[in-house]
């Protein structure tokens, strides 16, 4: 059977393989030059830049993709654990080193808190062992087929459900069991991951942080461009044909079935399309204005982000690979961002910086900064004049925090904004993550892994089920996997 995977993200790779494994004849269609989708590479004067978060987590979801093939993944990629995960800054001027593994964040928790007993422990715990019974009915399976609800590891689960947090925010959640409110930013804050506002996020949530704070971090050597060269080179094993510079105009249908792609020079037949991008980019931009996408385009999207890239005169041992600034007002941010439609004030934001285990990435004593800023999704603004006051913010908060002007010491720039993000093709209004994650029932409210009006149409990617983030991203590729399976077997083809 031929399939066309749209997009060569982590998730578009990740399910091309497995298709190739099922014996389909897979073609992947990439809109930009090289693989990667969102991630979104950089190179300037020196300085290489990559928009994505630097960390990889939970490796052993790569690793059993690689042994589906018969392959081991330290054939193809090298990567080592790091000691400190992230740094954090507070406005108090409290700063915390938040390491890599669960026993030393626990120590530094109870240590740097001053608590006895110390809830994070409580906490991971029941999230860790929470997730592993959700993992194989909820975050491996569809949400939107009834086979899943009448699984025997869903019936399993049933005497666990009133222990979940069902009615409580994320927010709410952190804040009855971790007390601290330090404590419950850190946490709250990993609803970044997911393009959302901690006090919306349903509570049930707290289950995914579990792979980021205790399957342990590590840096991929080459960064994020080896690691899908990694997964490139097994495809390309696999008898999957990668075609560059191929941006997919429409999606063919044929009685409301997919049944191929249409590309620059010309059109490409096939028995099922599987899109890697962003969900509502495909019906926006690439199917005609049928049923499902009227609902799919007025959900309320995650935010976007703006980025500055800028290659740094000199080090900053005060700095990790990855550091947070957390904002004086810290829930205001996510009421300007998601009620007022506008740029917080004074907004939290990331710098990760590669070139602190990646020293080719940038000139000797030189760094790297990938600065991250949430902002709202694009829907016309004036980004210029936006770059414009949040740049100034940015480095009069790392001038009070760092002790020294960071401006004079930037010797090149770029700038990329929601309005880019969508420009290039793979961010409807430049959303990071799709849908947003806000409401009791977020999760079956996202776009399912395959069109409820169209056939042989599948998804997979941070747009849709189970979400952003890497492993998730790994868990979709499964998920469209297994249902074309399913579904071809159904129908003999």
């Amino acid at each position: 059977m031929n399939v066309i995977v749209i997009g060569s993200s982590l998730a578009g790779l990740a399910c091309s393989i497995r298709l190739a494994l099922e014996g389909h004849k897979v073609t992947i269609c990439e809109a930009t030059a090289e693989a990667g989708g969102s991630f979104r590479f950089v190179h300037k004067d020196g300085f290489h830049f990559c928009r994505d978060a630097p960390l990889l987590h939970a490796p052993e979801e790569l690793c059993a993709l690689f042994s589906l093939a018969g392959k081991r993944l330290d054939d193809y990629l090298r990567y080592t654990e790091i000691s400190v995960r992230c740094r954090y800054f507070y406005p108090d001027k409290t700063t915390l080193s938040l390491p890599a593994s669960r026993k030393a964040f626990e120590q530094e928790i109870s240590q740097r808190f001053e608590l006895e007993d110390s809830p994070m422990t409580t906490y991971l715990t029941q999230r860790s062992r929470l997730f592993e019974r959700v993992r194989s009915p909820f975050l491996e399976r569809s949400l939107h087929r009834w086979s899943t609800y009448f699984s025997k590891k869903t019936w399993a689960l049933l005497p666990y459900i009133f222990q979940m947090p069902l009615l409580a925010s994320f927010h709410r959640t952190n804040k009855l069991q971790l007390e601290h409110p330090k404590l419950v930013q850190l946490i709250d804050d990993f609803s970044h991951v997911m393009g959302s506002s901690p006090y919306r996020m349903p509570g049930v949530l707290p289950v995914l942080p579990h792979l980021e704070y205790t399957a342990g971090s590590f840096v991929v050597k080459g960064g994020k461009r080896a690691l899908l060269g990694a997964l490139l080179k097994l495809s390309a094993e696999l008898g999957v044909e990668h075609h560059f510079e191929t941006p997919v105009r429409r999606i063919l249908l044929k009685d409301r079935q997919a049944a191929g792609v249409s590309i620059p020079h010309g059109d490409l037949s096939a028995d099922a399309v599987v899109s890697g991008v962003d969900a509502a980019t495909v019906y926006h931009h690439m199917l005609p204005r049928i049923d499902r996408s009227s609902s799919i385009l007025k959900q309320e999207r995650s935010y976007a982000t703006l980025h500055f890239f800028w290659g740094i005169e000199g080090t900053f041992e005060e700095m990790a690979l990855q550091n947070v600034f957390f904002g004086p007002h810290y829930v205001d941010e996510f009421k300007e961002l998601f009620e007022a439609k506008q740029m917080p004030k004074e907004p939290t934001f990331r710098v990760h910086i590669t070139a602190k285990n990646q020293h080719s990435d940038a000139p000797s004593q030189q760094e790297n900064w990938v600065v991250s800023v949430p902002a709202p999704t694009h829907t016309g603004q004036d980004w210029s004049s936006v770059v414009e006051s949040v740049r100034s913010y940015v480095l009069d908060r790392l001038r009070r925090v760092l002790g020294r002007s960071v401006e004079s010491l930037i010797r090149c720039e770029h700038v990329h904004t929601p309005a880019d993000a969508e420009q290039y093709g793979y961010a409807y209004q430049g959303s990071c993550c799709g849908t947003s994650h806000h409401g009791i029932l977020a999760a079956f409210a996202r776009h399912p892994n395959f069109s409820k009006s169209i056939s042989r149409l599948y998804f997979c990617g941070s747009s849709v089920h189970p979400g952003a983030g890497l492993p998730r991203n790994l868990m979709s590729a499964k998920i469209v996997s297994d249902l074309m399976s399913a579904d071809f077997k159904k129908k003999r083809l």
